[in-house]
């Protein structure tokens, strides 16, 4: 989100509004039927599978690649676009803290009857009228607060930052507790002709999904229905087709989950000459994600026909990537002469 928009030929969007959800990456211009067309994120020079392990507020800057010469070093992968990533450098600026906080408000348009509407044109009147998307919405509070530090000692420059992100979304029970870190070291050599620069980092995120099939049942569900029963008993039901109780929905069952990220990567540069650069990277990076589902006994929607449920997904992935190039550029009067292989 801190960089959407700032980026010039870069469309960065999110469909909804669940925290959760990965932003899409597209380059204006860049499709491809063979391929995604998400565009290959390169992060200092190594390739990463996604900006999660990467914090916004570490990015100096991002530049579009396009052009096949120069995306070509990185394969196949680079068919739709290259993003170039920079990190902030170990420039002595000591300790740098920065807070910041965000609000996201539903939407106010639902496009749905009132209960008032609803009995206008024949709906049974159930004597509790009610505005079910604004049961199950809320105003949802972001903060983030990020610490770095950075020095520069002669031909080394050291980076470190910790991060804590604090997301809801508009949803109840949506959002996300992270907690990310990151360093980096580089060091220059023989006149700073040789440049090998090392970074890790990783991710640790408890996720909480909620349930957005709720929506669905707020545009359905009886608008003059009440909550739950009058003597207590549980979220008020219908014997009806597909026509669940969006409030027990959430509130009844469990979607969370946690996300670990760790990740490794190491790249280096050097000018053999002053026409010809020799490059060469390599990353590890190993990702788990896990969610777990749970519907109660009580719960009309699911779990009250299989007497309580319960859904466990595992998935580790694991990737490494390294490349090497050369690259030869030469002025020869008004004329550049460039290679790469």
């Amino acid at each position: 989100q801190l960089i959407q928009g700032k980026v010039s030929g870069v469309l960065i969007a999110k469909p909804g509004n669940d925290p959760n959800e990965p932003f899409a990456v597209r380059i204006r211009g860049m499709n491809s039927v063979h391929s995604s067309n998400s565009p290959l994120i390169v992060v200092d020079g190594v390739p990463y599978s996604s900006l999660l392990a990467v914090d916004p507020l570490d990015i100096a800057s991002i530049t579009v690649v396009k052009d096949a010469a120069t995306a070509a070093q990185f394969g196949l992968n680079s068919q739709s676009g290259v993003l170039l990533v920079k990190t902030h450098k170990g420039s002595n600026h000591g300790l740098n803290i920065r807070h910041y906080s965000a609000l996201e408000t539903p939407d106010t348009e639902s496009g749905m009857l009132n209960s008032t509407e609803f009995v206008a044109l024949g709906g049974g009147d159930l004597g509790s009228p009610i505005n079910w998307k604004d049961e199950i919405t809320r105003n949802a509070l972001t903060h983030v607060t990020h610490i770095s530090y950075g020095k520069n000692k002669g031909s080394t420059e050291y980076y470190a930052s910790l991060n804590y992100r604090n997301a809801n979304g508009v949803l109840e029970r949506s959002g996300f507790d992270q907690v990310s870190g990151r360093a980096k070291v580089s060091r220059r050599f023989f006149e700073e002709r040789l440049v090998i620069t090392g970074n890790g980092s990783i991710v640790a995120r408890d996720n909480s999904f909620s349930f957005p099939e709720a929506f669905k049942y707020a545009k359905t569900f009886n608008p003059t229905s009440a909550i739950v029963y009058p003597n207590g008993a549980g979220y008020r039901e219908y014997q009806l087709f597909d026509n669940y109780n969006p409030a027990g929905m959430i509130r009844q069952n469990i979607n969370d989950g946690k996300t670990n990220v760790h990740r490794l990567g190491a790249n280096a540069t050097f000018d053999v000459l002053d026409d010809v650069k020799l490059a060469a990277g390599y990353s590890w990076e190993s990702q788990e994600n896990q969610n777990r589902r749970y519907w109660a006994r009580s719960s009309y929607w699911f779990g009250q026909f299989a007497h309580g449920y319960r859904q466990e997904i595992l998935q580790k992935l694991n990737s490494n990537f390294g490349f090497t190039s050369i690259d030869f550029s030469k002025h020869v009067g008004n004329s550049i002469i460039e290679a790469m292989g």
